[in-house]
């Protein structure tokens, strides 16, 4: 009996210490997981930061290039008198536009300037009041 009672206690140590010896085993490779993880991670945050310099210095580079062709278009513009828009149109260069405003206002009828122009009449009318309204305006 006391061998029995002896052998079965042996059984349950050894149950015991197997099982810790499991949980042990266990705990250490989740343990090296997570830290496998955490080592990824970083590696990747690394990356990323490393990418982020990179867009930065780029986007550096392309406003300093900006600023340099503002320069430069600054100084054609200084340098020949022209003005590099397409907004701004020169006031000496009267538009077809303007010549039939300027007919109608010294007396030309509306037949004359369709005739002189090669528009019909009622395009020249709506010119003339595009013109009136650009004036009111």
């Amino acid at each position: 009996m006391l061998i029995l009672i002896a052998s079965t206690l042996l059984v349950l140590m050894v149950a015991f210490c197997g099982g810790f010896l499991w949980f042990l085993i266990r705990f250490k490779r989740q343990r090296d997981f997570s830290t496998h993880i955490q080592e990824a991670v970083t590696v990747e945050e690394l990356d990323l930061e490393g990418r982020i310099a990179g867009i930065n210095n780029k986007l550096e580079a392309l406003t300093a290039i900006c600023l340099e062709l503002k320069e430069r278009f600054e100084s054609i513009e200084h340098r020949t008198g022209i003005v590099l828009s397409r907004n701004v149109r020169a006031s000496s260069d009267p538009t077809a536009y303007d010549m039939v405003c300027k007919g109608f206002e010294r007396g030309k009828k509306v037949t004359e300037l369709a005739r002189q122009f090669g528009r019909s009449k009622g395009e020249i009318e709506l010119i003339l009041n595009l013109g009136q309204i650009r004036k009111e305006g």
